[in-house]
């Protein structure tokens, strides 16, 4: 069975992918009339709600990864293709994440910079991927030597920034997200 094979069967039914992807939202709004508010950095809810952002996550991730994947490589119509495939799943992530940062605070959420982290490689090898395919990179390149390497230098800071964050062991301390200097 191929990808697109997948996606043809999730369009041939809209009511189940309606379903499972309304669950997730309205789980979040329901959690909160099953349990006290409580020290969440100790609760057992914190659980629940962490298998819940990664069944929401992934999905959105894996859209939002076939979205761009057709503009920029297949370049396809975006009008012609199914919307509750393409994008409910990204409407349900975010409408889980939102919801969810009201009830409880996502440092308390085990493995939640995990998932950032893991976002942060597959847009970054997006990018790489999209840079290689669109300057034909391995056969020419523009720009001065110094603009070059400051490119693979900046992205080789931002996987192995999230390659931290997506691998780090039990024992080892989060990190900040990388910010910009105010001036």
């Amino acid at each position: 069975m191929t990808l697109n094979e997948m996606i043809e069967i999730a369009g041939n039914n809209p009511a189940i992918l309606l379903l499972i992807f309304a669950l997730f939202p309205g789980t979040v709004l329901v959690l909160p009339m099953l349990h006290r508010r409580t020290i969440m950095a100790v609760s057992p809810w914190r659980y629940v709600y962490t298998v819940i952002i990664y069944l929401v996550a992934f999905p959105g991730m894996l859209s939002i990864v076939l979205i761009a994947y057709a503009l920029f490589f297949t370049k396809s119509n975006l009008m012609n293709v199914n919307m509750l495939v393409y994008f409910l799943p990204i409407l349900s992530m975010v409408v889980t994440l939102v919801l969810m940062k009201k009830n409880i605070s996502f440092d308390h959420i085990p493995g939640f910079d995990r998932i950032y982290g893991l976002a942060t490689i597959i847009a970054m090898t997006f990018v790489f991927v999209l840079i290689i395919e669109k300057t034909r990179i391995w056969l020419f390149f523009g720009g001065s030597i110094f603009f070059l390497v400051t490119i693979i230098i900046f992205l080789f800071g931002l996987l192995k920034w999230g390659s931290h964050m997506l691998f780090r062991g039990k024992n080892e301390s989060k990190r900040n997200p990388p910010s910009f200097p105010y001036q």
